[in-house]
């Protein structure tokens, strides 16, 4: 407990008296009243002069000093002067008046297949609507000691502004509100409003082709022979013919695909449907639908095949990060090619590659020699070599960038193959006769009717089997 100070002050003649006690901490203050040994009563100016006298300027109860005085309390202590604390500043926050989460999982049914319907691709928002509305941080409130000096509140931190597109920030910086309609995503501190085009009903010739470079949402059928060409991601609600697809981001088929041998669908994230028959799908990120038939799939991450009985039958797959299915092939023990891992173009892709940056680097060292020797000679022939300079710049800046692209390839490339050195098919039901299986390379055609089957390359001979 912290020590306190007590202090006798005399009021108007020496035989009055008053004995105040303060707190270390210099936030509170008692005192004790004695009664006069001449019979005399003190006035509560009497007192208060005392208080002063003893140092203390704030915070003073002046009912409480009425109340000691005229009720003659001796010989107890009571409170008379209160400090108060500083209260500190509250950071900057911000407020989002708008859920930037969609629903973007599928449900799964009991039988283990999955559902696209009822998901959520985006959080629509209209122009001039409130977004986001920041509280900035405040400075707080000065407390005081009861000897009237001033105590400084911790002020709060204010954070930096969002970052993003698509929204305008009023003059105070304190609403974000939508630029124009779309729909909103917000991660890692951006916000981000994209366009998205929507075609309320069905997508045939009567609307006509897409070519859009926001998100784009068909919530009817897709018709054949219509092309869909979307920066973002594309979300079709119903069926999809043999039309083509191409997304920079996601694709989300809530009805399923039936391509007819010509439907292709290539997107730089995930695909995701309820079912996908006869038709070409590449793409970036990991593929799940509930069964795949008579398709060619060139995944980059993994194939997940949904339920019980979800089945790949027919076609080519390839699962760069691995396939997952309860059933491949059939009865009629129809052709079908599995691959984990990489496939033959993956390293033809690479030793291209490697081709292309040996001539490139040999060509940027010819391109050297010829601008140094340029530059050399630019104080003879000033214009003529001027001109000549200028070429050789715009030439070697353009082979470096050819260059630096092909890197980023080949370093794209290496890593996915370390990242599916651990690849592996994993089959939770039939395997039937009739199925390739190749993985790193290493091919096992299956000719008897496997079950529970986890296909792994385990040495350098052939693919490895086991049960589970």
């Amino acid at each position: 407990m912290a020590e306190e100070r007590i202090q006798e002050t005399v009021g108007f003649n020496k035989s009055r008296a008053f004995r105040i006690r303060m707190s270390e901490d210099s936030m509170s203050a008692w005192v004790r009243q004695e009664p006069l040994s001449d019979g005399s009563v003190p006035s509560a100016e009497d007192l208060r002069n005392a208080l002063r006298e003893a140092g203390i300027q704030q915070g003073i109860q002046t009912e409480q000093l009425n109340k000691i005085v005229a009720g003659r309390l001796y010989y107890t202590e009571y409170e008379v002067a209160k400090g108060r604390p500083a209260i500190d500043g509250v950071d900057g926050a911000y407020e989002f008046l708008v859920d930037t989460h969609a629903k973007a999982k599928p449900v799964e049914l009991p039988d283990g297949t999955v559902d696209y319907t009822n998901m959520e691709l985006f959080v629509p928002v209209t122009k001039g609507q409130l977004l986001v509305k920041y509280h900035p941080a405040t400075s707080g409130c000065f407390g005081f000691m009861i000897t009237g000096k001033l105590i400084n509140p911790k002020r709060g931190k204010d954070l930096p502004p969002l970052r993003g597109k698509g929204f305008e920030l009023s003059e105070d910086k304190t609403e974000y509100r939508a630029a124009y309609d779309g729909c909103i995503d917000y991660r890692n501190g951006e916000l981000t409003i994209s366009r998205v085009f929507t075609v309320d009903g069905d997508l045939d010739m009567t609307v006509g082709n897409i070519h859009f470079s926001g998100d784009v949402e068909i919530k009817g059928d897709v018709a054949r022979g219509m092309l869909i060409e979307a920066g973002g991601t594309v979300v079709i609600g119903g069926h999809v013919g043999a039309a083509t697809i191409e997304a920079g981001g996601d694709v989300i088929l809530k009805g399923g695909m039936q391509g007819d041998g010509s439907g292709t669908i290539k997107a730089g994230g995930r695909v995701e449907g309820k079912f996908v028959e006869s038709a070409s799908v590449a793409c970036g990120g990991d593929f799940t639908a509930n069964y795949v038939l008579n398709c060619k799939l060139n995944v980059m991450g993994k194939v997940h095949i949904s339920g019980r009985e979800g089945a790949i039958i027919g076609g080519s797959v390839q699962g760069m990060l691995g396939i997952n299915a309860a059933q491949i092939g059939n009865e009629a023990q129809l052709s079908t090619m599995l691959i984990a891992g990489p496939g033959d173009e993956i390293n033809d892709k690479l030793i291209e590659l490697k081709k292309t940056l040996r001539k490139t680097d040999e060509e940027i060292s010819i391109l050297q020699k010829g601008k140094q020797q340029i530059e050399n000679a630019l104080p003879m022939v000033q214009e003529r070599n001027r001109l000549l300079y200028d070429k050789a710049v715009q030439a070697l800046a353009m082979k470096q960038a050819e260059r630096e692209e092909a890197l980023a390839q080949e370093r794209l490339l290496s890593e996915q193959l370390l990242e599916s050195q651990n690849a592996k098919i994993v089959v939770r039901g039939t395997v039937y006769p009739g199925v390739m299986a190749q993985i790193a390379l290493k091919k096992v055609a299956i000719d008897q009717l496997l079950n529970n089957v986890c296909m792994l390359y385990m040495d350098e001979r052939a693919v490895v089997m086991q049960n589970f």
